[in-house]
């Protein structure tokens, strides 16, 4: 197993080749300027510092927010980390912003300090902020809605995941303090629903992508000599963080199943532990004691974590996204503008962008018989994936692209401000 195939040099200043990108090629030491005199400032408040999905979405979209001019994005967060570099990187700014809570009272709700309380409040203040968007709702975000009412602005919940059962005092919460949950796909407002969470206004806006940053950076061929692949091996790829819900052993069931039928191909799990979570370290080295054990080394790659993973889409032949739930699925659209076939599970998101058997593939979940199936038609049929990977770039350019998501919640937030 080879690692660490497209590790993105850095330059003297340690910035990754996805903050250069993010930045547009312009020095990122240079803040972008609001193009609007009275642009308005949001804070978007995150709880993550990896770059998984949704922070890789808050890149592009605060990005492109502030080339709009419109608003002027400040993004908060906890601690420092890849995505605090690559916004600051892009000329977003930062703020690094106090834990307020000291501890939970009985397991159930926070406690906070009051002084950081209030020093919460005087930021927003000082800062003329307007609004403020979570990003997560969790313990460490818990304080930020009443505070940015304190504040004197309203509050938006930008929803990726909702579970149930939800506590009364959470349902109470949402509908005093949310102006708007923000579900990014229409399985998460059903999962709100079912948890029994009623905000006063629900908008579905999924997320979008930077399209016009897909375009290959090299000929495939040569992007494939990186990968060390011949020029007839049908290339595969997950590309996702080490979580359960990922399905990385659905993915090396599918492998097994490949070998089994005879196919002439190489996999790549492409990846790392996102958030330095125990649970998925342990599922991490759960899945390199399976790849030995079921001696599978030489049709699999696992590449590490990469900082961008452009050159690595372009040089494959097929996406796979075998994950057992997915809110949204920015894997999807981003090999979709890419002009990669994916083959997903229907888990949720991906239901909502593919349409099975013209831009995309779905199979059931959990299922690698099927999963293999569908690989091995578009292993043996180069004019099936030229064909779907042209309709599925078309239709992220019309449906998911960074501008229209930038345009659908600008004008949400004008309905907020008035």
């Amino acid at each position: 197993m080879k690692r660490n195939l497209f590790f993105a040099p850095r330059d003297k200043r340690g910035i990754s080749a996805r903050a250069r990108s993010a930045a547009g090629g312009a020095d990122p030491s240079a803040a972008r300027k609001p193009r609007c005199a009275r642009a308005k400032r949001i804070l978007f408040i995150t709880d993550l510092t990896g770059l998984g999905g949704g922070e890789t979405y808050l890149l592009y979209f605060t990005r492109a927010l502030a080339a709009a001019g419109r608003f002027v994005p400040v993004v908060g967060a906890f601690a420092e980390g890849p995505l605090t570099g690559a916004l600051r990187a892009a000329g977003v700014e930062v703020l690094v912003l106090p834990d307020v809570t000291l501890r939970r009272a009985a397991g159930l709700v926070p406690v906070f300090s009051p002084l950081k309380f209030a020093r919460f409040v005087f930021r927003l203040k000082r800062r003329r902020v307007a609004l403020v968007q979570l990003e997560q709702f969790n313990n460490r975000t818990f304080a930020a809605a009443p505070l940015a009412r304190l504040a004197g602005a309203p509050v938006v919940l930008r929803s990726h995941l909702w579970s149930a059962p939800v506590k009364r005092y959470v349902r109470w919460y949402v509908r005093c303090f949310f102006s708007v949950v923000l579900p990014v796909s229409r399985n998460v407002k059903n999962m709100l629903e079912r948890s029994g969470v009623r905000p006063r206004r629900v908008e579905t806006i999924p997320c979008g992508v930077a399209v016009s940053e897909f375009a290959p950076s090299a000929p495939a061929a040569e992007l494939r000599t990186r990968l060390n692949l011949a020029p007839d091996t049908f290339a595969l790829g997950m590309i996702a963080r080490f979580q359960r819900v990922k399905g990385h052993h659905v993915f090396l069931d599918a492998v097994a199943e490949l070998i089994g039928a005879g196919l002439d191909f190489h996999a790549f799990i492409v990846g790392g532990v996102a958030h330095g979570r125990a649970e998925d370290e342990r599922c991490r080295e759960e899945i390199l004691r399976t790849i030995r054990e079921r001696r599978l080394e030489s049709r699999l790659t696992l590449t590490g974590f990469v900082p961008d993973v452009r050159d690595v889409l372009h040089a494959l032949d097929a996406v796979v996204v075998p994950s057992l739930s997915e809110s949204f699925g920015m894997v999807v659209i981003e090999s979709m503008a890419s002009g990669v076939p994916v083959v997903a599970t229907r888990c949720g998101g991906p239901e909502e962008i593919i349409a099975d058997g013209v831009t995309g593939f779905l199979v059931p979940v959990n299922d690698p018989a099927a999963l293999a199936g569908v690989i091995q038609r578009l292993a043996r049929d180069p004019s099936l994936r030229r064909g779907v990977a042209a309709r599925a770039a078309d239709h992220v350019r019309r449906f998911f692209s960074i501008e229209k998501n930038v345009a659908d919640l600008s004008a949400l937030y004008d309905s907020l401000l008035k």
